[in-house]
């Protein structure tokens, strides 16, 4: 007995000995076929997680030119007690004022000694720090903590 299916070669036959009338054509799903399916979810989650992101990014510097915001952003990330999270995060808020080279301009650093500062092993100084934040209509200040 052969099963009359399109996919007959990807097919199994199971035939029921019991009765000796019956048999039941069972179409395998084929590993090929499971891939296909697979690939393109996967890809589909990509794209719309690269899209969230990108559309992530865009959202947060349109936020970061807002100096209020920006500086709510940095005090949360500092609350965070991690430099580089911090350094991350000023970045941004460099970018979104209208990148490193303009704030380099703006604040007589050359624009690879602001990318070593803003780096991951940057550890700018408090006067460096003031120095760059000033431009972007910030400033550091010291606050009461809430916990002690």
């Amino acid at each position: 007995m052969s099963c009359e299916s399109p996919l007959a070669r990807d097919s199994v036959c199971i035939t029921d000995f019991t009765d000796g009338k019956s048999s039941f054509c069972w179409a395998a799903a084929t590993k090929a076929a499971r891939h296909a399916i697979s690939v393109a979810r996967n890809n589909c989650g990509n794209n719309l997680q690269n899209m969230r992101l990108k559309n992530y990014r865009d959202d947060l510097l349109k936020r970061l030119e807002d100096p209020r915001y920006a500086a709510e952003y940095l005090g949360q990330v500092l609350a965070e007690k991690d430099s580089a999270a911090f350094l991350i995060a000023l970045k941004d808020v460099v970018e979104a004022g209208g990148g490193m080279g303009n704030l380099a301009g703006r604040v007589g650093l050359k624009r690879p000694s602001l990318y070593k500062i803003l780096s991951k092993k940057g550890n700018p100084t408090l006067a460096t720090l003031q120095e760059i934040l000033k431009p972007l209509g910030l400033r550091v200040s010291v606050a009461l903590d809430k916990a002690a």
